[in-house]
């Protein structure tokens, strides 16, 4: 099923990496970037899953959740993984060649890291003038709100937060905690990026490279992907 949502998307993996190599787009300037708070990139969410993940949190290196055959399946090359962190943020990351080039990015981590960018995303939201479900929009300027006062988020409610935010795109099915996007958009793609956020755990499998096609193939691969990253949470 693939949807062309609205107003706001979930990024973490690519849209910074996207941001720095100069990459834009004027096709969808108003959209919100909400898990990036340093990237101005927007994005068209383009699927989400007919069923859902399961996963615990995340107990490895961040270069564990994929093997090769799988980033040779995304990028159509054999890449070594370094650690790394994602752009704009201290979080943990696995980078398999170059974002600017040819690349793979994967982040795994609680959520509740995640929700730390909650006041960028909030601020971002408002200035986009987001429409959506004016109890969803409550629940997320509370979630930033415990943030700036210096609080944590339980990851579980951190998960709830990442629906909140998917569910403020018009034809989100209620409860969807996974998303494939497209960054800048589906229109002129210059990364992909598939995320999930599931039983606490953050996850995002991001791929970018020259000629980047849209389509079936790419979004099976990237689901694919993102399957892997979360089934391997279930092991040390």
């Amino acid at each position: 099923m693939k949807l062309r949502l609205g107003a706001v998307s979930l990024l973490l993996a690519v849209s910074a990496a996207c941001a720095d190599s100069g990459q834009s787009s004027g096709d969808d300037a108003e959209r919100v970037d909400p898990s990036s708070s340093t990237s101005e990139q927007s994005s068209t969410p383009t699927s989400t899953p007919t069923t859902t993940p399961t996963s615990k949190p995340a107990t490895k290196g961040p270069c564990a959740p994929l093997d090769a055959a799988t980033i040779r399946e995304l990028t159509g090359e054999d890449l070594q993984g370094q650690e790394a962190t994602v752009p704009g943020s201290d979080l943990p990351a696995c980078l398999y060649g170059r974002l600017d080039g040819v690349g793979v990015q994967v982040a795994q981590v609680p959520a509740g890291e995640w929700a730390r960018a909650l006041p960028a995303l909030a601020d971002q939201i408002e200035a986009a003038d987001a429409l959506g479900d004016q109890e969803l929009r409550r629940r997320l300027e509370e979630g930033a709100q415990l943030i700036e006062s210096g609080r944590t988020i339980p990851s579980e409610r951190a998960c709830g937060l990442f629906t909140d935010l998917l569910e403020l795109q018009r034809d989100v099915p209620a409860g969807s905690d996974y998303v494939i996007t497209y960054i800048p958009s589906d229109k002129d793609p210059q990364a992909a990026s598939g995320q999930a956020c599931v039983d606490g755990t953050f996850t995002s499998v991001g791929v970018g490279m020259p000629g980047l096609e849209v389509g079936a193939e790419l979004e099976a691969a990237l689901e694919a992907a993102l399957q892997e990253a979360l089934a391997s949470t279930t092991s040390s």
